[in-house]
């Protein structure tokens, strides 16, 4: 069943390839998503997030700071933007409408820019940040039908299955995460940015994050007890 999977998948992938900019378009959905989906999921009496989920949060926003691609523009629009209203402003993020207006207005930013590649890209070099709006027109596809593929995870990630859009773009996020926490570049900058960035951490960082925002109870459960029986 595994051997039929894989070559399923390997099948997919020769007709519909996975591009560097699908992934972190892929990642900047799952995060999104686990974000607006889970941030509230339980508050306090007083109608707040939680401390704990809060700061599993804020930890996480602050990996991706220094641990991601400098020319991931999602690092300066939602990323910063929430970071600084959860730790400074938390009153201005009151509920799941709050910060689906604050993915809904970087996504708006992004697609009026007049960019061809879709939201959460991060390769200019490769075409996709290619400006070259004529009316609502860029490079022969309508503005509308690119905004709406904004929102959407692609093909390569869910298999024509949406559901599975979430978790796949959700482990790109953490590879993303992994390789860049490894690179010297990215943990210099880290370290002066005051950051801690030992391996050690980097794993707690992303063990918290999911045990808070991954929604789905199996995957979550399954990656937990892996984790915490691992001997790390």
């Amino acid at each position: 069943q595994g051997h039929a999977a894989a070559v399923k998948k390997l099948s997919w992938h020769e007709y519909e390839p996975h591009t560097r900019n699908d992934v972190y378009h892929n990642a900047a959905l799952s995060l999104a998503f686990a974000i607006k989906s889970q941030l509230f999921q339980t508050v306090t009496s007083e109608g707040k997030m939680e401390e704990k989920r809060k700061r599993a949060l804020s930890d996480f926003l602050n990996l991706l700071e220094w641990a991601s691609p400098r020319s991931w523009k999602l690092r300066t629009g939602f990323v910063k933007e929430l970071q600084w209203k959860i730790m400074d402003s938390p009153e201005l993020v009151k509920g799941r409408g709050d910060v689906e207006a604050m993915i809904g207005a970087d996504i708006d930013r992004h697609r009026l820019s007049g960019t061809e590649g879709l939201w959460g890209f991060v390769d200019d070099a490769g075409g996709g940040g290619r400006a070259g709006w004529k009316g609502k027109v860029v490079f022969g596809r309508k503005r509308e039908e690119l905004a709406m593929e904004d929102k959407h995870w692609t093909k390569t990630c869910t298999h024509s299955v949406p559901a599975k859009g979430f978790t796949c773009g959700l482990w790109n996020l953490f590879h993303i995460l992994t390789i860049g926490s490894s690179k010297p570049e990215y943990e210099m900058y880290g370290f002066h940015r005051g950051y801690f960035v030992s391996s050690h951490h980097v794993a707690e960082t992303i063990r918290n994050f999911v045990a808070y925002f991954l929604s789905c109870d199996v995957c979550r459960t399954n990656f937990l007890d892996m984790y915490d029986d691992c001997g790390h």
